[in-house]
This record gives C-alpha cells, structure tokens and sequence, in this order.
C-alpha cells in the first residue's frame, strides 16, 4: 500500500481578536488555490492586523499570486493593515516579477517582527 502523500500547501493560523497570522508552507499553485480560499472564508474576518507568513512557501504560480492579491484587495477594502514574512528568495524573485512586492511588502524577518511594527 503506497504511503499517503503529505498535502501540497499546508495553512496554519493563529489569531487573536486583533490579529491573525497565516501561515503557507508547500505549493500555492492551481491544484491548492482553492484549499487556500477555502480556509480563508473560514477564518477571515475584518481583523486589524492580517499578517501572510510566506516563508515556508516553496512555489507559487498565477494562480497563487492571484490569491495573494486578492488577499491585499480584501484588507484593503476592510481597512485590515496587511504584512508578509519574506518568501525564500526564489519565490520573492516571483513577487518581484509579478510585481507584487510593492503591494505586499514591505517583507518582515518573521512574523513576531511583522506583529511588532
């Protein structure tokens, strides 16, 4: 029997009533947008402080960066303040691309630091 394979994305969050961090580890691709969205709808409510946690996150494709810009629409347009833990480099070199960067950033070290500023 083949072992189970792990899921492609891993989501964790961890809120309070003022803040909530959202953790991606793995893939944000099109075969996990929709287990991002999905998890989003559960847990988003207008918060004072979204922090994305994107240092885990191996790989995102257009799709994905789509998700993640139409998590800054959201907290833009419920006056929730957005920061993002920096990406490994080679996704952040993506962010940059896509231009995506200006609208997430400026990146934290870590979330502690994004929950700080």
């Amino acid at each position: 029997m083949p072992t189970p394979q792990p899921p492609k994305l891993q989501i964790e969050t961890d809120g309070s009533s003022s803040a909530l961090i959202v953790r991606l580890a793995g893939e944000l691709d099109a075969g996990t947008a929709d287990q991002l969205e999905r998890a989003l709808t559960e847990v988003l409510e207008p918060r004072s402080l979204l922090v994305l946690d994107l240092h885990e996150l191996t790989f995102v494709d257009s799709l994905g960066l789509n998700i993640l810009f139409r998590m800054r629409e959201w907290a833009d347009a419920n006056g929730v303040t957005l920061r993002a833990v920096r990406a490994p480099v080679h996704v952040q070199r993506l962010l940059a691309l896509a231009a995506l960067d200006g609208s997430l950033g400026p990146f934290y070290a870590d979330a502690e630091a994004a929950l700080r500023d």
